[in-house]
């Protein structure tokens, strides 16, 4: 069984996934893990980037300057464009060499933060998607990333809204209070795929 999981950033996909390969056993496969891989100090996707933006994309140890592409990238939609129309076909090309190895009767977790966007969810058998309030979401990144509001903002105006989401998913997870209300809802669904 694969199961998709989404959510805006600072949602809790981590928290949720971590939680979902700590205690209940499943593999986990994080498209944004893949992205960073695809993008890896010397690979062919990372060149065909500095030629396009110029050396600015670059750390110096030759590693992408991933805050300066972000920046970039959430400010000038038609950048936004290219970037994706080069990463997401070789990101959607390893995602689905993994999931043709998925053996019979386990059950993986695909986190993709544009499963819907990118269609990702005709792969899956079911989907999960986390809905969390706009202020928690946006004081979440803050503190993690170190972003502005304003660039958080500018991130979340470029992902599909919470309402999107929760219309077209299977399971709908609430993360707007603690941690043990996020594992308690998990632990309610892995009770339902077990039983299927």
């Amino acid at each position: 069984m694969i199961i998709g999981l989404t959510g805006g950033i600072g949602s809790g996909k981590t928290l949720a996934s971590d939680y979902l390969r700590d205690h209940h056993g499943f593999e986990i496969l994080d498209n944004d893990v893949t992205a960073r891989e695809v993008v890896a100090i010397g690979s062919p996707l990372l060149l065909q980037i500095a030629a396009h933006f110029g050396s600015e994309v670059l750390l110096a140890d030759g590693g992408l300057n991933r805050a300066w592409l972000r920046d970039t990238i959430f400010s000038n939609p038609t950048e936004k464009t290219w970037l994706e129309s080069v990463t997401h076909p070789e990101i959607r090309n390893r995602t689905l060499e993994r999931l043709g190895r998925v053996r019979q009767n386990e059950i993986l977790i695909l986190v993709s933060p544009l499963l819907f966007e990118s269609q990702q969810d005709q792969l899956c058998d079911q989907t999960i998607a986390i809905t969390t309030p706009v202020d928690i979401q946006v004081a979440r990144v803050q503190q993690r990333d170190g972003n502005s509001s304003e660039q958080v903002a500018r991130i979340m105006n470029n992902q599909l809204q919470d309402e999107s989401r929760t219309q077209q998913a299977t399971h709908i997870l609430y993360n707007d209070s603690t941690m043990a209300h996020l594992y308690q809802q998990l632990d309610t669904l892995v009770q339902q795929w077990k039983t299927a």
